[in-house]
């Protein structure tokens, strides 16, 4: 028996898809000789760690070198593109495209096998092919980050983008392997969130009364409040984010009948409103 474990770390937003890819791709390699199980597990800490399981080394390599082992990670990548290349620096040229690139580039394999990588990325990064090709020569190192691609049709979009080197039988560079996956729904969830944010900001802000976000456990502490607490109670919002909030209370009595009432009353109508 020879087992290999790998430890990784997926971006946010991807996990779904990456599960689902495994899950296709290890239909596919079960087929091949030698197999005996590929999983996923994940740890407490959100890392993920990958376990194979082969009859040999020897068939672990040569599952590894085959074409049908290329293919069904091709075939199983639904949502994430596949590009193998030739190391022809800005003129490097696509010499595999997968499935998923098909769907994420909206082209077809047939329309790019062959031709310039160039036309899926902005010209200042291929000025870079080069030297990140010199990279993978040297330390067999590639890339991963976000980056911006680009469809068939001109159209920009936001990417996880790797870059891999491919060897041959020997460890040989012979080209590299791109990944990307398309995170254009996340940026956008993410500008989303940061639109209502400023929005709620602002609002927020702009109340003539003191509003406080307070923990939902006693002693009562200050997660948030707005710039009128300022001048409400004197203290600058830095002061009391953090703090409890007993020195805003006159005398002990007034704190107790607070926190007694701040949870029942929030229980029953969302919010506690005292005026004083």
């Amino acid at each position: 028996m020879y087992v290999v474990v790998a430890d990784i770390k997926l971006k946010d937003g991807v996990e779904s898809d990456f599960k689902t890819w495994f899950s296709k791709s290890n239909e596919i390699l079960s087929k091949l000789d030698g197999f005996t199980s590929r999983r996923l597990l994940k740890a407490e800490n959100g890392s993920h760690r990958i376990i194979v399981e082969h009859q040999s080394k020897k068939t672990f390599i040569k599952m590894h070198e085959s074409e049908e082992h290329l293919r069904g990670i091709f075939n199983a990548a639904e949502n994430v593109a596949i590009v193998t290349t030739d190391l022809g620096g800005t003129e490097t040229l696509v010499t595999g495209f997968s499935p998923g690139a098909e769907k994420i580039f909206r082209t077809k394999s047939e329309e790019v096998i062959g031709k310039k990588v160039a036309i899926f990325h902005p010209p200042e990064i291929v000025e870079n092919f080069p030297m990140m090709q010199n990279d993978l020569r040297k330390n067999g190192l590639g890339y991963s980050g976000e980056a911006i691609l680009i469809r068939k049709s001109g159209e920009p979009f936001p990417a996880l983008f790797s870059i891999y080197p491919k060897t041959d039988g020997s460890g040989k560079l012979i080209g590299t392997i791109g990944v990307s996956i398309d995170i254009s729904e996340r940026k956008q969830a993410e500008n989303k969130h940061k639109k209502a944010k400023e929005l709620f900001e602002k609002v927020f802000n702009s109340q003539h009364d003191a509003i406080f976000i307070l923990n939902a456990e006693t002693p009562v502490k200050v997660l948030e409040c707005n710039k009128a607490t300022e001048t409400i109670f004197g203290y600058s919002m830095n002061e009391l984010i953090g703090t409890d909030t007993s020195h805003l209370h006159v005398d002990a009595d007034h704190l107790n009948e607070f926190q007694n009432n701040l949870f029942p009353a929030i229980a029953k109508e969302g919010l506690l409103k005292i005026i004083a």
